[in-house]
């Protein structure tokens, strides 16, 4: 027997997000990644970013993320609301068991009696107002995350795609995989746009140095002119070549 403590439900935040990166993630992915959250954080945001134990560290240890984003290594389950409406009596206690496929609740109440023909079963929404990929091709990539039991989160909540045109079994996905773009960078900047999050100095150096890394310093080839206009956005925004360069200098000696 179980004992369920009392307690008072609060909504769910209406302002947090879940970010799933590809595990493959590389140095311009991270920067990319990094200068979203910042841009959330600073819109009111509160970010989880779903990963394995160690995938991001060797990063973290050169850029932390803000304040309000954590890194989580495991998925909220789903959870349901039972409301009794009508109630002139004080429940003293609730216990619980299992039964095979049955579960069983035990209400004390300490006057009057109970009610339950009212009963209302409330599935409660998922915890996140959007859920984002970031170069992730495939939701089956997910492995053990993306098992039925978490499947609400995906179903119940805006899904977005940056940087890669995701597959799998989900409907209105929000896709931002631009094929004239060379970098994942640019995807990432132009969904920061797209949702008029902010860009400061900081954020501009990081997406700049996203590029930079990507394109191997311009040496690599170039799909379009693309690249070079979000570069020209990101100086005005008060990005330097030299600051952005400390950056992967900086990633480069861990």
């Amino acid at each position: 027997m179980h004992l369920i403590s009392l307690f008072t439900y609060m909504d769910n935040p209406q302002n947090k997000f879940l970010i799933f990166p590809s595990s493959v993630l590389s140095t311009d992915g991270f920067l990319g990644l990094h200068a979203l959250t910042r841009g959330l954080v600073k819109k009111d945001g509160q970010v989880d970013i779903i990963t394995g134990q160690d995938s991001l560290t060797k990063y973290t240890a050169v850029l932390p993320f803000p304040k309000n984003v954590q890194i989580i290594t495991e998925l909220p389950e789903q959870k349901v609301l039972l409301q009794f409406p009508g109630q002139d009596s004080n429940v003293k206690s609730i216990q619980w068991n299992q039964d095979k496929n049955q579960l069983n609740l035990y209400v004390a109440v300490e006057n009057g009696l109970f009610k339950a023909d009212q009963m209302k079963l409330i599935k409660l929404a998922a915890q996140y107002k959007k859920v984002i990929t970031i170069a992730l091709g495939s939701l089956e990539e997910l492995g053990n995350l993306y098992e039925d039991k978490f499947k609400y989160i995906f179903n119940e909540s805006k899904l977005v795609s940056i940087g890669a045109d995701l597959k799998g079994d989900v409907k209105d996905v929000e896709k931002h995989a631009d094929k004239s773009h060379t970098t994942l960078g640019e995807d990432i900047y132009e969904y920061i746009q797209a949702e008029s999050l902010e860009i400061d100095k900081d954020s501009a150096d990081e997406l700049l140095a996203a590029i930079f890394y990507a394109t191997d310093g311009f040496k690599a080839d170039i799909k379009s002119a693309k690249a070079f206009e979000i570069c020209a956005s990101l100086f005005s925004k008060g990005a330097t070549n030299s600051k952005a360069q400390a950056l992967l200098e900086k990633f480069a000696a861990k």
